[in-house]
């Protein structure tokens, strides 16, 4: 799963045939298409992997008395998305108020729970898509919903890949609170009252 760094246990994950004598090949070098990871404590990016291994070592064999053949193995490790919920967050408005906010880049307004990697939710953006957003929006349909959707990596920042999350949305709440309104009033006088 993505946000977890690749294991390598030398001596373990790699298969050998036609040793002689029951000798052993104690550990091997592995690298992968995803350079840098296989090993490591960098998490890999969302992807397949070919394995390929090589420097065969250790045990009880001499790599001398053979000819070795390293057989890569297409897509042997595969990262899969990391669960990530954006969450859209509750609002107000009073009636006879729109919003005018632009629904697409927000940075703001919503919350992330799953990431990994220092990324946070000042790594993207999110389109919020309002309902009950014009100024006639009446207080009794309220409260009207606050979509989510299309994260993306905010301009200027390298450390957000949506493909590396499989991404759930959840709706917010937008309440139309109502007017608050002071009738004031006056009468000319006329000469009595």
């Amino acid at each position: 799963t993505y946000g977890t760094a690749v294991p390598y246990t030398a001596s373990s994950q790699f298969t050998t045939s036609v040793l002689s004598n029951s000798e052993t090949v104690g550990t091997v070098t592995l690298t992968g298409s995803g350079t840098g990871y296989i090993g490591t404590n960098t998490p890999a990016p969302v992807n397949a992997y070919t394995l390929t291994p090589s420097a065969a070592a250790s045990g009880t064999f001499t790599a001398a008395n053979y000819a070795i053949t390293y057989v890569a193995t297409t897509s042997a490790l595969t990262v899969t998305p990391k669960a990530l919920t954006i969450t859209a967050s509750a609002q107000s408005k009073s009636y006879g108020t729109a919003i005018t906010t632009p629904a697409t880049l927000q940075t703001a307004n919503f919350t992330g729970n799953g990431f990994v990697n220092g990324q946070t939710t000042a790594s993207m953006t999110v389109t919020l898509t309002y309902t009950g957003a014009a100024a006639n929006a009446a207080v009794s349909g309220s409260p009207y919903t606050i979509t989510p959707s299309a994260a993306a990596e905010l301009t200027g920042k390298t450390n957000f890949n949506a493909a590396n999350y499989t991404i759930t949305y959840v709706s917010g709440n937008l309440t139309v609170n109502s007017l608050v309104v002071k009738w004031t009033g006056s009468q000319p006088y006329n000469g009595s009252t």
